[in-house]
């Protein structure tokens, strides 16, 4: 028996049970029919993994109870003939009915063998059962039976997350005759008695095997080298790897729901507690941007995320992209740990919103919400409580929907994404706005995207400041003027034109290949999704605001042999309001005496450009440019500066072609990875993005300019052209964030930045949109400087 000798040997984490049932026809007593045997093998399913327990590592760390282990252990189900039946049927009563729902996240996948999903060929049985009580049962089995239409109908749908391998039989069997002495005998006329047609269900989710066996010997396989064993084993291999991951994403999707269910309760009940006071200061410092008069508002927000949340985790289409991406990425996983932090942090409030409403109108209970010195649990409603309450949970939504963006990323259905833009809980969750997102960089990366045209008008210099460039752009079409920040895409450099042909009026592939990137881009920037936050969504209130500048359009300058991109500065603010990060820094160190910002609103700055970069790459797009000269920053209303990342110049999908642009600046080489640098030969990815992020972080922290600690030798190379081999420099900052960073602001924020300038994510496999190295940043990066934000 192949399921007791061969399977456990060759995949030995593999726990075999087998179930029974008499199918004898001839001289049966049995009155059951299909629905029958089919109910109890459900119970016995049911009975057997309630009494079921999982063997747990000593060294595992299960963030599941080890008790409901056993009974989250992924099931794949194999049957044959009559029994794929009974388990078609079993899982069409677990998909519909509550007292089976504990099944329902756990199978994986079903094996069938000779299926009769359109019925037997029943003429030899019929005669086994003539006159006695089994006639019901092939009955149940004819083509033409009512059982096996709505078995088949109710099937399509209970199935669509479940993998399906069909075996067909390619030999006709031998059927049942009585012989002279009265005795049953397999030696009557030969048929086929499952054909393909009938065995096969022709899915999407469904893998076929055919067996060169009659219908009695299909299932009884041999490890001879021509048995289709080897081939169903490779199968089943395949899906022993990947179900324990799939099942504990489904599962993780479900605690998520119930989870929600509770913090949505206990927000709520804080929520109108909150409303009822008075606090005539503020509740929140200046710098975190949260006061006294939109705390209500922002727990509001998310309130309504959380019950939309909890909603929209039902929806099958999200539940299949988590799925899909799960065996990768554990997107369901860090998905359910946000939650869980969520549930922690409201947990103290739980106690307070099962009060009845006449207890919480005690003057005792009153004044023990506003004593913030009161060890009650009430004393969480103090001003002190519920800044660590809004803060602990808007970082946590934030990851949450970070997370989502990602996995979003790794799907390319424009139907999936158009239904979650108009799908009133995905609005409210802020995946609406992510969907929008993807929706545009898929169009984009098939080429399909239908592209603005070039802006009429023309610009003339406003101003001479040195690290941004300001115009004065004048549209021909409407006649209006506004001061714009403009940013040039070149199409070759002066050496590459010269030496491809261009000045002699001839487009290179590489050219055009630029132009059609720079056309897409400029379309993509001119996105409302990708500039601003949509006011539509709740969620808008604790995101961290837009990435980028809201880009207003482009024009062509094919003298110059290159694009400008035009970037409105944000209504309400003025040009002199703006500033990159880097003369930010350099104005600061220049003053006399020097000044450093304050530790928190260094930390909270580092914080906003990480996660700049980071919505930036989980677009699907890598920057390529990346430095503190093309970062911008805005004050808000509270004085905190705002970064808007700058610089598009070489920007482009992860999906698009590289053109290894070149560069001789020294001081942009500095910011580039040593494989970036020069003239490159390897394609542009993420990890040289973060490690440009890493030098920028390292300003940050020290409010110095890598700049200005390369100042020696870059006078030197000014005046003798000698620079520091690209390996030797990063030799050095790589010791200077060592030698600078604890001092100025701690030991876990010079290990992000270390992370950051030497790759090390321990990230070793990824998909083509480095999903892995995206979340492991987020975790080992931002989280990281999030904490130092954040008081303890």
């Amino acid at each position: 028996m192949w399921l007791r000798d061969f399977l456990p040997r060759d995949i030995p984490n593999v726990r075999v049970q087998t179930y029974g049932y008499s199918s004898a026809l001839a001289n049966s007593n049995s009155t059951a029919g299909l629905l029958d045997y089919a109910k109890l093998f459900l119970q016995a399913l049911q009975e057997s993994r309630r009494h079921s327990e999982a063997k747990v590592s000593p060294r595992a760390r299960p963030v599941t109870p080890v008790s409901d282990l056993g009974q989250r252990r992924p099931l794949i189900l194999i049957g044959h003939s009559l029994g794929c039946l009974i388990i078609k049927q079993a899982l069409v009563w677990i998909a519909t009915f509550e007292e089976c729902k504990e099944l329902r996240p756990c199978i994986y996948s079903i094996v069938l063998f000779g299926a009769p999903h359109r019925g037997l060929n029943t003429t030899a049985l019929e005669t086994l059962v003539t006159g006695s009580v089994s006639e019901r049962l092939i009955r149940d089995l004819k083509s033409d039976s009512v059982v096996l239409a709505n078995l088949n109908a109710e099937f399509a749908s209970a199935s669509k997350k479940v993998r399906i391998i069909t075996c067909s039989e390619l030999r006709t069997t031998p059927t049942a005759r009585k012989d002279p002495e009265g005795r049953w005998k397999r030696d009557g006329p030969e048929v086929m008695m499952v054909d393909r047609v009938s065995a096969c269900l022709y899915v999407d989710q469904e893998e076929r095997i055919e067996i060169n066996e009659n219908h009695s010997m299909i299932a009884k396989l041999s490890d001879q080298p021509s048995s289709a064993y080897h081939v169903l084993r490779n199968k089943l291999k395949d899906h022993v790897t990947r179900a324990p991951n799939v099942v504990m994403s489904r599962f993780f999707q479900l605690d998520c729901i119930e989870m929600l269910k509770t913090i949505a309760k206990a927000a709520m009940h804080v929520l109108e507690k909150l409303s009822s006071l008075n606090w005539d200061d503020e509740i929140v410092e200046p710098e975190h941007e949260i006061s006294v008069n939109n705390v209500v508002r922002l727990l509001a927000s998310q309130t309504s995320f959380y019950t939309a949340f909890q909603s929209f985790m039902k929806d099958e289409r999200l539940s299949q992209i988590l799925d899909s991406t799960g065996s990768s990425s554990n997107l369901s996983r860090r998905v359910f740990l946000q939650v869980q932090k969520l549930q922690q942090l409201f947990s103290i409030y739980h106690s307070y919103s099962e009060m009845s409403p006449e207890s919480l109108l005690e003057d005792e209970i009153q004044g023990r919400i506003l004593d913030p010195n009161s060890s009650s649990t009430y004393s969480t409603l103090s001003k002190d409580g519920i800044k660590n309450l809004i803060q602990s949970s808007t970082a946590c939504i934030g990851k949450i929907q970070i997370v989502l963006s990602f996995a979003l990323l790794g799907t390319d259905s424009l139907s999936t994404m158009k239904e979650f833009k108009e799908n009133t809980m995905a609005r409210r969750t802020g995946i609406a706005g992510l969907a929008e997102r993807q929706a545009c960089i898929v169009q984009s990366i098939d080429h399909a995207m239908e592209l603005r045209p070039a802006l009429q008008g023309c610009l003339t210099e406003e101003t001479n400041r040195l690290d941004l460039r300001l115009m004065l752009f004048q549209d021909e079409n409407t006649s209006l003027s506004e001061t714009v920040i403009v940013e040039y895409r070149t199409y070759a450099t002066a050496d590459e034109a010269q030496i491809s042909g261009v000045s002699q009026g001839k487009a290179t592939k590489s050219e055009l290949i630029a132009r059609r990137q720079i056309n897409e881009l400029a379309t993509l920037l001119q996105q409302r999704c990708f500039s601003e936050d949509d006011p539509a969504e709740t969620q808008d209130s604790f995101r961290s605001g837009p990435t980028t500048f809201q880009c207003i359009g482009y024009l062509e300058e094919p003298a110059n042999r290159r694009t400008a991109f035009l970037f409105r500065i944000p209504t309400g603010r003025k040009a002199s309001d703006v500033q990159t990060l880097h003369s930010f820094i350099e104005s600061a160190t220049s003053s006399n005496p020097p000044v450093n910002l304050p530790l928190e609103q260094r930390l909270s700055l580092a914080q906003k450009v990480c996660l700049a970069l980071l919505k930036l790459h989980s677009w699907g797009w890598v920057h390529k440019n990346f430095s503190s000269q093309n970062i911008a920053l805005m004050p808000s209303s509270t004085g905190t500066m705002i970064p808007y990342v700058m610089g598009f110049e070489y920007s482009r999908s992860m999906d698009d072609v590289s053109l290894n642009s070149s560069t001789r600046s020294v001081r942009k080489d500095i910011y580039r990875h040593p494989d970036r640098q020069g003239f490159p030969t390897k394609t542009f990815t993420k990890e040289h993005d973060l490690y440009a992020l890493g030098l920028v972080l390292y300003e940050i922290g020290v409010f110095r300019t890598v700049t200005f600690r390369f100042r020696k030798q870059l006078d030197k190379y000014r005046v003798e052209g000698v620079f520091p081999d690209r390996q030797q420099v990063k030799s050095m900052l790589v010791e200077m964030a060592r030698r600078d960073l604890p001092k100025a602001v701690g030991t876990p924020y010079m290990k992000a930045v270390l992370k950051c300038l030497t790759g090390d994510f321990g990230v070793t496999l990824d998909d083509k949109n480095q999903t892995r190295l995206g979340l492991a940043f987020q975790e080992q990066v931002l989280a990281v400087i999030e904490d130092g934000v954040r008081p303890a």
